[in-house]
């Protein structure tokens, strides 16, 4: 019996062992493999992987781009080095742990990680944030050692998503990037304003509901109040607030019109009311307007609970992308799995849905 057993447990192993040289040596299937892995330590729980690099993390490294643009932010590099990814968290600081996590959990595949630090974390949506970005790209792609010719991935989770895109739409950061993979991420900051103020998103020329939550609302207020001067970002909130528009700004009354708005027919009049400024401001944070300059392979993942991004959002970059890959997630609410959707059976659609993703992402360069 025992002579049995240990034959059984020496297949076993010789199995096993076959398996991992066969990993290791068709790329495609290593990708796949490793998605498992990376999924796994992205939620704090990291597998014995034996492809697993050792990582060295330097904080507050200062890049700087061919053209003299510079971007601080943290950097995880592998041993041995890899591939270079740009990831753009969304309200989330670099610090935050889930963040630290994702970053880890890809340099540990073999990706050289830089996580820019963003007017994003502070909530605020800044256009300046599109250039650090692709300052980021191309200092790394300058770096060499990166993807397929020295080009550099990004990518993007939330509104840093979209950020993420536009940042690859504009050269000439655009001729430099591998591929943009986003999770929760809007097309139109105009659709997420409506969505969240009155509840429902103009799609395809009708109204579709869409249920958000109050941390959302006040997700949108933080990242509007960047759109105005400093100065005036108090006493709008205050406005918001108290429900009245005494003794802003004309340009402040009329955004606070907009946020205090609950028609969703009334949206697109209010955005035409608003300065040209901030007009050009909410463009410049926004895809839609230029993604058909988009040359990288797209991929999208999207939940369709999600409180913060309108689940719509993610079919217009899909329809306005040739070529581009979306999977839905029924669990997830934002980029968490908080359990909204269909249960078990929705927990594992939903990890089947995100480790392709994954493998999307390590198989890209």
């Amino acid at each position: 019996m025992a002579r049995r057993l240990a034959r059984a447990l020496a297949w076993a192993v010789a199995v096993l062992a076959a398996l991992v040289l066969v990993v290791a040596v068709v790329p495609a299937l290593r990708s796949d493999a490793t998605a498992v892995e990376v999924l796994a330590a992205s939620a704090g729980r990291p597998l014995p992987w034996p492809f697993a690099h050792g990582i060295a993390v330097r904080r507050d490294v200062r890049l700087t781009a061919p053209g003299g643009g510079a971007v601080a932010g943290d950097l995880y590099v592998p041993g041995g080095g890899g591939p270079a990814v740009v990831l753009v968290p969304g309200a989330a600081s670099p610090q935050d742990r889930r963040v630290i996590a994702v970053a880890t959990a890809f340099a540990r595949a073999g990706r050289t990680v830089f996580v820019p630090y963003l007017s994003l974390s502070r909530r605020v949506l800044d256009p300046a944030d599109v250039g650090r970005i692709g300052d980021a790209v191309l200092a790394l792609a300058r770096a060499g050692g990166q993807g397929r010719g020295g080009r550099v991935g990004l990518l993007g989770f939330s509104y840093g998503g979209s950020l993420a895109i536009v940042a690859a739409e504009h050269r000439p950061a655009a001729r430099s990037v591998a591929f943009v993979a986003v999770f929760g991420s809007y097309a139109n900051l105009v659709d997420v304003i409506q969505g969240i103020t009155t509840g429902g998103v103009t799609y395809r020329g009708r109204i579709v509901r869409w249920r958000t939550l109050a941390p959302a609302r006040g997700l949108l207020l933080d990242a509007v109040l960047g759109l105005v001067p400093a100065g005036e970002r108090a006493a709008l909130r205050a406005a918001v607030d108290a429900g009245t528009t005494a003794g802003l700004s004309p340009e402040a009354r009329s955004l606070a019109a907009l946020l205090e708005n609950r028609d969703p027919g009334r949206t697109a009049s209010l955005v035409r009311a608003l300065p040209a400024r901030v007009r050009a401001l909410i463009a410049a944070v926004s895809p839609l307007p230029r993604l058909q300059d988009l040359r990288a392979p797209l991929y999208i993942l999207q939940s369709v609970h999600d409180p913060a991004t309108p689940p719509t959002e993610a079919d217009l970059l899909h329809a306005g992308v040739p070529g581009s890959r979306l999977i839905v997630l029924h669990e997830f609410l934002h980029v968490t799995p908080e359990g909204a959707g269909k249960g078990f059976l929705g927990a594992v659609a939903d990890l089947w849905g995100a480790w392709r993703f994954t493998g999307w992402v390590l198989g890209a360069e």
